[in-house]
């Protein structure tokens, strides 16, 4: 049984090193995104619409703009956005 928890503790440790290194790659991602990516914040959707964030949030809700996620951030594809 002793082997047997070793084991586990290994590989917990080795997933928990991928993680904190996919992690790291995925903060990269977002920080690299700039204006040319196509992709937006709710945020820089919100006051390029001049409308509330909420809005915005309602609008990615009801399917009226299309966004990925990425992390727990959903980013609006520019090209779902009306007169831009």
């Amino acid at each position: 049984m002793t082997e047997l928890y070793l084991s586990y503790i290994q590989k917990k440790l080795e997933a928990d090193r991928l993680n904190a290194e996919a992690e790291k790659i995925l903060s990269r991602i977002i920080n690299s995104i700039g204006d040319d990516s196509g992709l937006l914040t709710a945020a820089e959707t919100a006051r390029r619409l001049k409308v509330s964030a909420s809005t915005i949030s309602r609008m990615m809700d009801d399917g009226q703009l299309e966004f990925t996620h990425v992390r727990s951030r959903r980013m609006i594809l520019k090209s779902s956005l009306p007169g831009i």
